[in-house]
């Protein structure tokens, strides 16, 4: 497994693969193609990435189009920072993610009296099979899967 600045060199190009997306822990919303495109940032000190996907796409049913975009760096060592907006999952708002030492941030979003959590987990399995499975936390600690994109280099 590709870890560290080490991913941040790796992780530029262009993905394609699958993203599903659960609202409840065992009804699966959406089952859809995704591209993901990754470009270096600041000589490699960063990467942006850029992906489609469906909402509410499954076997038979297009969905809505989507498209969502994250830039990530890592603060000296042990400190990942992530910006991630997203047409559908934040609207108008910018999630601020940090997180270390693993490639593994958090961060929140109001919904309530009291804040709930998203985590996103990046893990690049191979030079060529990129995972990203973000996870919901209620404000009392429990996580859900609430997205997985399984990508292959292009």
């Amino acid at each position: 497994m590709i870890e560290g600045r080490d991913l941040l060199a790796a992780i530029p190009g262009t993905w394609t693969g699958e993203y599903r997306v659960w609202l409840e822990p065992t009804k699966l919303h959406t089952d859809c193609s995704s591209t993901l495109q990754v470009t270096p940032v600041l000589g490699g000190r960063f990467a942006w990435g850029s992906y489609d996907w469906a909402a509410g796409a499954t076997e038979g049913e297009e969905g809505e189009p989507q498209q969502g975009s994250f830039l990530l760096g890592r603060n000296g060592e042990s400190e990942w920072q992530m910006a991630w907006v997203d047409s559908w999952h934040n609207g108008d708002s910018i999630m601020w993610c940090t997180g270390g030492p693993d490639l593994r941030v958090k961060g929140s979003y109001p919904t309530g009296a009291e804040p709930w959590f998203w985590r996103t987990e990046f893990e690049m399995q191979t030079p060529d099979q990129l995972v990203i499975t973000a996870y919901n936390i209620s404000p009392g600690g429990d996580e859900d899967r609430a997205t997985e994109a399984q990508y292959r280099r292009v």
